[in-house]
């Protein structure tokens, strides 16, 4: 099969574009000369250039966020490895990368499917070998990634807390919830690794071109428990269709393979536990929060 990708990026010389000159042209409504400029949505421009063999597709993205996703993106380009796209230029509000070509996922590969979850296993997995020590000055940690259960556990407290007095499931997610502070322990007893999480792994963030499955959407990304990531996605809604034993295998798959951290399994099933706990209480709608529900209870039995 020929790589549909033929564009070598990491070959690339950034020095050949002007990418300040391209975000100025693009917030004011201007022509580049050399590439073609489409609206994909008010925060979205996809740049096509003419010679699209020497320059590649670009993607200009107005975010509040800019610099910490190109910072984010930088760390992992220098990887060396097709897991995200490549950064050029990031300000106050605006991001250039590479554009990423292929398609979104549109669900969640058939379980019987292991090539494709081995991948994301390993797009998923591959910002933990960004050192802690050596990233986390560059990439700041905005405390959306848990370090441990007492952190998702504070979670639920705040989640039950927000729920209308009058709501009729009040009094059974009550009980749920202190099931939980009773049968799981705030600390791990030992140190898990911290690792960079992208904490936002929805089907559409997985870009699928054929040959290489790339990952974007990095707004989320934090510093977690390397295993948090993992239980987040195994009791995430839009994988609910996903079979339980399933996500044993994808755990305990992952623990065969990460030699360096032989916890994350047991770690990630706690994880994937007190998620079940959160959705029940906060999953889109009444019928999949009875579902989450009724899964908790199993858990917390």
């Amino acid at each position: 099969m020929s790589d549909p990708t033929p564009f070598n990026i990491h070959e690339f010389d950034a020095a050949l574009l002007d990418a300040a000159t391209f975000v100025q042209a693009v917030a004011a409504n201007e022509a580049i000369e050399g590439w073609t400029v489409e609206t994909i949505s008010s925060n979205l421009y996809r740049l096509l250039p003419t010679d699209s063999t020497t320059y590649p597709m670009l993607a200009i993205q107005r975010k509040a966020n800019a610099i910490r996703q190109g910072r984010i993106l930088e760390g992992l380009f220098n990887l060396g490895v097709r897991v995200a796209p490549r950064p050029f230029y990031a300000d106050e509000q605006w991001l250039v990368r590479e554009w990423v070509p292929g398609e979104p996922l549109s669900r969640p590969p058939t379980v019987d499917n292991e090539d494709m979850w081995h991948r994301i296993m390993a797009l998923l997995g591959a910002p933990a070998h960004l050192a802690f020590a050596q990233y986390a000055s560059v990439i700041a940690m905005i405390g959306t990634g848990p370090q441990n259960p007492g952190d998702v556990i504070q979670r639920l407290d705040n989640a039950l807390a927000s729920l209308d007095p009058n709501d009729p499931r009040l009094n059974d997610l009550t009980a749920l919830v202190k099931r939980v502070h009773q049968q799981v322990a705030p600390q791990w007893n030992y140190l898990p690794p911290i690792a960079l999480s992208h904490l936002d792994p929805l089907p559409r963030h997985f870009i699928w071109d054929g040959k290489y499955l790339r990952l974007v959407g990095w707004d989320a990304a934090d510093w977690a428990d390397s295993a948090y990531g993992v239980g987040q996605l195994c009791a995430h809604p839009v994988y609910e269709d996903v079979p339980s034993s399933h996500w044993v295998w994808y755990r305990w798959e992952l623990s065969r393979l990460s030699h360096e951290d032989e916890g994350i399994s047991a770690r990630a099933t706690t994880y994937t536990n007190l998620m079940l706990v959160y959705w029940a209480m906060l999953a889109p709608n009444s019928k999949q929060q009875e579902r989450y529900y009724r899964r908790a209870l199993r858990a917390f039995a």
